[in-house]
């Protein structure tokens, strides 16, 4: 049956290719926020509540991709109003926004990548490969809006720095994708590429990144690598990432039993 389908999706896709390889994507990501950070710690209601409401709010954050065959450039719609200034008591959330945040330029025909990323209002460019996704195309078939979209799996392996008395560990983090061959271009959000059709869902572990709106065909789009920032490979990025993460929760962990980290009480 799915066989059937894809046919028929593809046979009617097939006709509208010209105008179809090229437009904007909009999607919104969501992060499933993290609170363990409160764990033990005598916050009143009121200041959970009100750090809840920030956390929820950080976390959706509005991206377009623009594409054409072979290039595209995701980025961030920008929204002043969640902008959070640069402060280390609120170190878990900006680093939230580095992770869900930035400029994503790919090129699929020289599997050039070129990202901009920010780690405390530090700017990065990461220039690499582009990351070759093992996707298992799967049965499943749902709609996205007008778009009848196929489910595509696979997964990618983290590391976790040491914390504690705990060694660093590996954790593989599943990874689903529904892409659409009605638009056929092997393109998606962020890092996310490689399925015979636009990608217009992903969940990778606690986070979903969500097709909203599509745009098709336009001319004279902007689609140009950032330039702009510290040169860095992809895994030194992630690398550089996890240790300031690491750093922070050591910092909130050592406010909480009263040491001598920044803001602690003595």
């Amino acid at each position: 049956m799915k066989t059937l389908i894809y046919t028929c999706v593809l046979l009617f896709s097939t006709g509208l290719f010209a105008q179809n390889s090229q437009g904007k994507a909009f999607y919104i990501i969501k992060n499933q926020p993290n609170t363990d950070f409160m764990k033990g710690r005598k916050i009143p209601e009121g200041a959970k509540e009100r750090i809840k409401e920030m956390q929820n709010k950080l976390s959706v954050k509005n991206y377009v991709l623009t594409f054409e065959k072979d290039i595209s450039l995701f980025e961030e719609l920008q929204d002043n109003s969640q902008e959070v200034p640069s402060d280390p008591r609120r170190g878990m959330m900006q680093l939230m926004m580095s992770q869900n945040s930035g400029t994503v330029y790919k090129n699929i025909a020289t599997k050039e990548l070129v990202a901009q990323k920010e780690i405390y209002d530090k700017q990065f460019l990461i220039k690499d490969k582009l990351q070759d996704w093992a996707w298992e195309k799967g049965d499943e078939v749902k709609m996205i809006g007008s778009y009848t979209c196929f489910k595509a799996s696979t997964s990618i392996t983290k590391t976790l720095p040491a914390r504690g008395d705990e060694e660093e560990k590996e954790i593989s983090i599943p990874i689903t994708a529904w892409y659409t061959i009605e638009i056929p271009v092997s393109h998606g959000p962020e890092m996310f590429w490689g399925l015979p059709g636009l990608i217009l869902e992903v969940q990778a572990g606690d986070r979903v990144l969500a097709c909203s709106k599509i745009e098709l065909g336009g001319q004279d789009l902007e689609i140009e690598a950032p330039s702009k920032g510290k040169k860095i490979s992809l895994e030194k990025y992630e690398i550089t990432l996890a240790k300031k993460a690491q750093e922070v929760k050591e910092m909130m962990e050592s406010r909480r039993r009263g040491g001598g980290g920044p803001g602690g009480r003595k």
